[in-house]
């Protein structure tokens, strides 16, 4: 009876260590699922503001750019309209310094007014083709470009000088006819910068006839000048050649 009445006390006792785990876990379980509501609940707050605040946001955010690109757009209409405005003014601001042309003022500048008037003329010319201004504009235009033609023309006089003979020997007498350096750094410079804007902007090449002209001429100077130099030394070996040879025949007889 004893033994019987040990291991009865034994299963009792852990029947009561089993209900206290089970009821420990239910305890868990119950915190667990009470925490789980808890983050729920946050998490669907948390959703909530973020939908009303992109529901507030996303309006803003849209006005925002758009008020950006109308910024943007009246600086850009800005901008322009004042270079249209500018345009109505330019010929007066530029007349002197046309008239005066390129000598009276540094080249590259000279250039940048001539472009800002072909700009107006072209605007002109689109919006405005039978305007007083655009017949100003055009003929300041075209005075700036004859007297961007005159100043290459008084540079090349200017510059142009004559080849001393020795050179002119050494090229008659050369195979190679190139010619050698006739200006200076400088003034190549110059001539380089108002042929490249005359050309470049569809402009007459006329200014340049005269130039390539001489030029041609020169070289076929220097072509027949070599040519008969060539001659004279090759009469002068032969004559030298049969001069030799009667000496020999002489001192023979």
């Amino acid at each position: 009876m004893d033994l019987i009445a040990v291991e009865k006390d034994r299963i009792e006792e852990k029947l009561r260590r089993d209900e206290e785990v089970v009821q420990l876990i239910k305890n868990s379980l119950q915190q667990s699922s009470q925490n789980t509501q808890n983050l729920t609940n946050i998490l669907e707050s948390v959703q909530g503001r973020l939908k009303r605040l992109e529901t507030t946001i996303i309006p803003v955010y849209k006005e925002t750019l758009e008020q950006t690109r109308m910024q943007k757009n009246v600086e850009s209409s800005l901008v322009a309209l004042n270079r249209v405005i500018g345009y109505h003014y330019l010929c007066e601001q530029v007349e002197a310094k046309i008239h005066a042309g390129p000598s009276a003022s540094d080249l590259d500048d000279y250039l940048q007014t001539l472009e800002k008037l072909r700009d107006a003329r072209d605007y002109f010319t689109v919006y405005s083709p039978h305007s007083v201004d655009l017949e100003e504009v055009s003929n300041l235009f075209e005075s700036g470009c004859d007297r961007l033609i005159k100043e290459f023309r008084i540079i090349l006089q200017k510059n142009s000088h004559p080849v001393p003979d020795s050179i002119l020997i050494d090229l008659a007498t050369s195979e190679d006819l190139t010619p050698p350096e006739h200006f200076s750094v400088r003034v190549m410079s110059q001539l380089q910068a108002i042929t490249r804007y005359l050309v470049n902007k569809g402009l007459s090449t006329d200014f340049m006839n005269v130039y390539f002209q001489v030029s041609s001429v020169l070289l076929h100077y220097l072509t027949c000048l070599r040519d008969f130099y060539r001659d004279i030394i090759e009469m002068s070996i032969f004559t030298c050649h049969q001069g030799q040879i009667l000496d020999c025949s002489m001192g023979r007889a």
